[in-house]
């Protein structure tokens, strides 16, 4: 039986297409009705339709619309057992109705784990070989959508099919009695990230050999009985690959974000109910980076609401059994969008002793020989110095052991573990100040930023939509580098109290900003467009780098280390007008002169390895092929020569064909996997020899093989198969020698991040900043902040008419002399002055200051500060039981109990979540408590007309420091109502807040706020008798 078709034509061209198609339409193999041939036998049709192309027919619409699964009912593309298609047997299956975890328990009990599924061994009886074999895995990994290998598509059954369905319109076929959806290998990808970004669990199911294997395997094994419960040696055998999460995607294909994606696990040991250490350690997959750190915290948990807003987990492994339900819902109100998992406790988050076994079971790093006091000699893990810290803490070994067996749960440990790196993350501590007499020094590396100030100031993301857009870190990000973006969150972060280092950022900005200067052109000319170098590298050292990454890889390290060398040779040509000081002291120039890389030897390292192969063939079809001459091992010569001595052969015999059948159009065509298919016009195929097979044909042409050509097509495919597991080899060994240089690739990529980091500095002082500065900051013993013309950055320059400015200081440096600084302020001024807005813009200046960058002022000299604390905004926490004013006074309280003489505080109208006279109270005393005992920089925005009275009669009598009393102005027209808001800052106390004029301005009614007025002069007017009672008080 042969089949004939006008559309077989140009096979070739018909392949192109359907990939294509694949790509443009990666659904559209789910959407094709059955294949139906009248009066044919399907194996007949197998015999003569090669394999690839009958695959084809369910991706490419020119051979009509198909269904994936047709492949498995009517071919024997893997060789697995295709039962006849019987009626369906929904009772088969009812342990999908009524699920059950392994230990039989009910989603409704508290203990079930939605991650395994019961099974009885009634349904198993009843199983094909390929049915146990699915459920085997699917058991296991219930909660994940399995994406199975069979040919050449990933299928999904049952539950994940109808999952598939829904989300995405995938096609449900009927695969026996197992719902079926399918889609393409080659768009495989495409479809665990559609999957991961709806928030599902993805295992991959991958084939452990071909069809060939599987025979040779079956003929080996068939005098061997099968032991109780063995795989059934009659289909193919698969297993899973890996697990992947939204956290755990390392494939640049499927990430869409550039920055960390962390999993986390928290270990904690509680007293009284309150949380007394708490010991976490995070990983992010994507670069192998792992970070621990262990703290102190209380009941109100706001070093773990710090740690938790600046690297946001995208999951948190937690014992279960032994957390508290309240941090459960801390952490759920936080980050709603992280996932929890809970893991049993020992089993699965290893205890110290077990975590420390598991790492020498897995092999993870290498042995060495130890000898004992007794004179024996054993086999000791040898771990990564950077390891020494984490293993030596019980708690932090522990949490580790959660991320460890999370990674073997994903099938991702042993590409993980062997290369990752290990830092403890800095955290600042509860006193980031120490005193020493009267005098106060900042111990701690960072300006201590706490999750309250992260979210009041909009740091990272917004109040409006949680997104970062209008944040500090918006502004700033101009990089060019996705590792560079992560490094400036990092710094963000984590501002600095060096002075030095400070300096020499500032001294980085001030280079690109020099008449003259072409250092930021040249640096965006190399760094433009460049991928994620940190996420390669670290995919080639956990060797999962395919051939097209690798090229890549080894381009982009090309183009950086010739950036590196061609920014130290021509840094004087780029810098000639500045001074020679400043380059020196430039944190640029010591990253470019200052490292330890040998740029020559790496260069001519890469060059070695990018030219061992054919990169235009690895670019454009994926495919490794070496360069001749470039390889000179014997073996991959003598694979090379049976392949060109084949092919020869094969040519030869063509030319003979053409001689003997005086025919110069005959030539070889590859059909799918039936290679070397002799093409011969149909008006010669009358006389051919008998032994001419037909493979294929179309209305002018006809396609044969012969037992010459099918020998030696035979001969050839297993030399190219020799090759390709040879090339196949060869990419590894070729990773293992990019490896052996990993630390110099990653120095690299942490110089570029640097690089890239100053030069968004400085893109932010161009674009945002109509008016900067580079502050003067002093490691002073008291705290000031001096500024000219402090204003706030903008989206763009252009808009530099709205940019209002005001002078500010506060403090006095232990040097000034004359006129003093009030070293607390109370601010008032009317509903919507910008009194919270100057606030936030004083704040904002400092964390610039301190990370290096330019601020908007014409200048600025401030003392070096260890911590910021802010008070802003109102909101409640229902689920932890906290009114408003709960919270409002569980966070003043912890500013009175760890604020320093060098802490920055803003209060922004404390007290009004209760009543006025409570509220003025606890307004007095904290204010009073800031100035008396902590004597650190305060600002105080207040609506009580009564705290500036108490202030001017008690407080400025009693307390020695200096105080102030400032307003924002305002304008308002007598005949019209009308407020004019002035936003700039002046002495003394505003006459009113206004309110009831921004009432106007909100568009509220004049009949209702009307009467409000009539009650507030009313009121007010009471208040002046009660005041001038009490003036005549003091008087006698």
């Amino acid at each position: 039986m042969v089949i004939s078709d006008d559309t077989l034509e140009d096979e070739k061209e018909n392949d192109k297409k359907g990939k294509e198609n694949a790509a443009n339409h990666p659904d559209a193999c789910s959407h094709f009705d059955t294949l139906k041939f009248k009066n044919t036998s399907m194996l007949s049709i197998a015999s003569v339709f090669d394999e690839t192309k009958f695959m084809a027919a369910a991706v490419d619409p020119l051979y009509g619309e198909n269904d994936p699964a047709l492949c498995d009912r009517f071919t024997t593309r893997d060789g697995d057992q295709n039962d006849d298609a019987d009626d369906a047997q929904p009772e088969r299956y009812s342990f999908l109705v009524q699920v059950l975890d392994e230990n039989k328990r009910p989603p409704s009990d508290p203990n079930y784990d939605c991650r395994t599924l019961f099974i009885p061994s009634s349904a198993y009886a009843r199983f094909t070989p390929f049915e146990r074999q699915y459920w085997d895995i699917k058991k296991k990994f219930f909660d994940a959508v399995v994406f199975f290998k069979k040919g050449k598509f990933y299928e999904l059954y049952e539950n994940d099919a109808d999952i598939a369905a829904s989300r995405f319109d995938l096609k449900v076929t009927d695969r026996v009695n197992m719902k079926m959806a399918g889609v393409p290998e080659a768009s495989l990808e495409l479809w665990i990230q559609k999957f991961i970004d709806c928030g599902h669990k993805v295992a991959v199911v991958k084939q452990l050999e071909n069809q060939i294997g599987k025979e040779i395997r079956k003929k080996s094994s068939d005098h061997e009985k099968l032991p109780k419960g063995a795989e059934d040696s009659s289909i193919i055998r698969r297993e899973v690959a890996y697990v992947l999460t939204s956290a755990t995607v390392t494939d640049p294909q499927m990430m869409n974000s550039d920055f960390s994606t962390f999993v986390m696990s928290l270990n904690y040991e509680s007293s009284n109910g309150a949380i007394a250490m708490l010991s976490t350690v995070f990983i992010d997959v994507s670069t192998s980076s792992v970070f621990y750190c262990k703290f102190e915290d209380d009941a109100r948990r706001y070093y773990l609401e710090t740690l938790l807003l600046q690297i946001k987990p995208k999951e948190i492994l937690l014992q279960k059994d032994a957390v508290s339900p309240c941090l459960a819902l801390f952490i759920q109100k936080l980050l709603p969008s992280t996932s929890l998992i809970y893991l049993k406790q020992e089993d699965e988050f290893y205890s110290t002793e077990r975590c420390i076994n598991e790492l020498e079971k897995g092999g993870y790093f290498k042995s060495i020989v130890k000898a004992t006091t007794e004179g024996k000699h054993i086999l000791s893990t040898s771990y990564p110095a950077s390891f020494d810290a984490l293993i030596a803490d019980a708690m932090l070994t522990s949490a580790f052991g959660a991320i460890l067996y999370y990674l073997r749960y994903l099938h991702i440990d042993q590409t993980i573990i062997p290369c990752i790196k290990v830092a403890s993350y800095d955290l600042f501590p509860k006193s980031a100040s120490s005193k020493i007499g009267q005098i106060s020094t900042i111990c701690h590396p960072i300006l201590g930023l706490d999750g309250s100030s992260l979210v009041n100031l909009e740091i990272f993301q917004n109040s409006v939509d949680g997104s970062s857009c209008g944040t500090l870190f918006d502004a700033l990000d101009n990089c060019m580098t996705p590792m560079g973006r992560r490094k400036l969150r990092h710094w963000l972060a984590h501002p600095l109290t060096s002075v030095s280092m400070i300096k020499e950022r500032q001294d980085s900005i001030s280079l690109f900003c020099k008449p003259g200067s072409s250092l930021d052109k040249f640096i965006s000319s190399y760094l433009k467009g460049q991928p994620d170098i940190e996420r390669l590298i670290s995919r080639a050292r956990s060797k999962q780098s395919r051939l097209k990454e690798y090229v890549l890889l080894l381009d982009s390290l090309a183009v950086l280390i010739s950036f590196l060398g061609n920014l130290k040779c021509n840094v004087e040509k780029l810098l000639v007008p500045v001074d020679v000081c400043l380059k020196k002291s430039s944190k640029i120039f010591k990253l470019v002169f200052e490292n330890s890389l040998d740029l020559e030897h790496l260069e001519s390292l890469l060059t070695h390895l990018r030219n061992s192969f054919d990169r235009k063939s690895a670019l454009e079809q994926g495919e490794l092929k070496l360069n001749p001459g470039k390889h000179s091992d014997p073996a991959y010569i003598s694979i090379e020569n049976k392949v060109s001595a084949v092919e020869k052969r094969l040519d030869s015999y063509a030319s003979q064909m053409k001689k003997e059948l005086k025919c110069g159009e005959i030539r070889f065509k590859d059909i799918g996997n039936a290679i070397y298919q002799l093409e011969v016009p149909s008006k010669y195929c009358n006389n051919l020899p008998k032994d001419f097979l037909l493979m294929s044909k179309t209305k002018t042409v006809q396609r044969y093989w012969t037992p010459l050509i099918k020998e030696n097509v035979k001969e050839l495919e297993q030399a190219r198969e020799l090759r390709s597991s040879y090339l196949s080899n060869l990419l590894t060994l070729f990773l293992d020698q990019f490896n052996e240089n990993h630390q110099s690739w990653q120095a690299i990529t942490e110089i570029i991040s640097e690089i890239d980091c100053l030069y968004s500095l400085f893109k932010f002082k161009e674009n945002r900043l109509p008016i900067s500065c580079a502050p003067e900051l002093v490691a002073s013993p008291t705290s000031f902040f001096h500024a000219n013309d402090l204003g706030m950055y903008i989206r763009q320059v252009s808009l530099a008419n709205d940019f209002i400015t005001n002078d500010i200081f506060l403090g006095r440096h232990c040097s000034d002399s004359g006129d003093t600084h009030p070293q607390a302020v109370i601010l008032t001024g009317p509903n919507m002055g910008g009194k919270s807005t100057l606030l936030r813009q004083i704040c904002l200046c400092v964390i610039l200051a301190q990370l290096g960058s330019f601020v908007p002022a014409t200048s600025l000299k401030m003392s070096v500060f260890d911590r910021i604390f802010t008070r802003i905004g109102a909101q409640d926490n229902i689920l932890a039981g906290k009114s408003t004013f709960k919270v409002e006074l569980e966070e003043t309280s912890r500013i009175l109990n760890e604020a320093t003489p060098l802490s920055l505080v803003i209060l922004d109208e404390l007290g009004r979540g209760t009543s006025t006279l409570d509220g003025h109270a606890v307004a007095y005393s904290v204010f009073h408590g800031l100035i008396s005992r902590i004597g650190c920089l305060s600002l105080f925005s207040t609506h009580y007309r009564l705290l500036t009275s108490d202030f001017i009669s008690f407080i400025k009598k009693t307390i020695p420091k200096p105080l102030g009393l400032w307003h924002m102005s305002c304008m308002i027209d007598e005949h019209t109502r009308d407020v004019t808001f002035l936003y700039k800052l002046s002495h003394g106390v505003c006459p009113k807040s206004y309110g009831m004029n921004v009432a106007r301005l909100a568009g509220i009614p004049e009949s209702v706020h009307a009467p409000p007025s009539y009650s507030f002069r009313l009121l007010r007017g009471h208040i002046r008798f009660l005041n001038s009672i009490a003036s005549l008080s003091q008087k006698r």
